[in-house]
């Protein structure tokens, strides 16, 4: 079976307009979860990583990557992978709302892919995940550090008010059967 859905990543509400475009097509064939992130824009205003080895590496999330949260439908827990251009990754596993568990074993690491252009940037990253784990409810999102160190959120789908939080429970807003 194979389910494919495209998504346009929106900047948070109190940040100011930028020209930077983030779409992610996101499919599932049996256990394995594709997602292809694009960010489409003038990528100069951007500090980006270059190229290193593609290791597990922490705080990827305080500058320019890739997200995805996913949880298995009805549970609480769930796991964070972070894509960084640099081909560094990192997984984090949550028993509930921002409750980390340490040294959690991964279920998978992922299989990645860059490509770089003056106005694209395309990540396809692969998952594996352990079987029985569809459906799933994914929260998709991208930081975005610009040159002067100031950070852009994007998700698919924000809390109504407050900081970013791509955490929160409204964040996980598609559904992947």
């Amino acid at each position: 079976m194979k389910h494919s859905r495209v998504i346009d990543l929106r900047l948070h509400q109190d940040a100011e307009a930028e020209i930077q475009r983030i779409r992610v097509e996101v499919a599932r064939e049996s256990e394995a979860l594709s997602l292809t992130y694009q960010l489409l824009g003038d990528l100069s205003v951007l500090r980006i990583p270059g190229a290193a080895d593609q290791v597990e590496a922490d705080r990827l999330w305080a500058h320019s990557c890739f997200e995805v949260f996913w949880r298995r439908k009805e549970s609480s827990s769930y796991w964070e992978y972070n894509f960084s251009p640099s081909g560094q990754w990192a997984a984090y596993a949550f028993s509930a709302y921002r409750q980390r568990q340490e040294r959690a074993a991964f279920p998978v690491v992922p299989n990645m892919e860059w490509s770089r252009t003056a106005k694209c940037l395309l990540l396809r990253a692969t998952l594996l995940l352990p079987r029985g784990s569809f459906p799933v409810r994914l929260a998709l999102s991208a930081v975005l550090e610009r040159a002067d160190g100031h950070c852009l959120y994007y998700a698919a789908q924000h809390p109504e008010s407050g900081a970013p939080d791509f955490h929160h429970a409204k964040s996980f807003s598609l559904f992947i059967p």
